[in-house]
């Protein structure tokens, strides 16, 4: 399905994703300016932004996912490397 953005959403989306419009730009392989004409309602904004706008959001979670993922892993190997301290009523310790 083809969604095209107006230029309030594209700002709203962009601001939302923490990209400034130099980092979209870079991301689509426009201008700057190009981003600022779509966000002053000066230009069309064409269909794959919104496209290109939720891939860039899908791989950013996928991301943070894997992320916590190694830190759960991470802190579960810790964990069960550490041997738990010698205890005072166990006289074999």
């Amino acid at each position: 399905m083809i969604v095209s953005l107006t230029a309030d959403k594209l700002r709203l989306k962009r601001k939302g994703q923490g990209l400034s419009q130099a980092k979209l730009a870079a991301l689509l392989g426009v201008h700057t300016g190009t981003v600022q004409r779509w966000e002053q309602e000066t230009g069309t904004v064409p269909a794959y932004v919104n496209n290109t706008l939720e891939l860039h959001k899908r791989m950013a979670n996928e991301k943070r996912r894997q992320r916590a993922w190694q830190r759960r892993k991470k802190a579960k190997k810790a964990a069960e490397s550490k041997t738990p301290p010698p205890s005072v009523f166990n006289p074999q310790s």
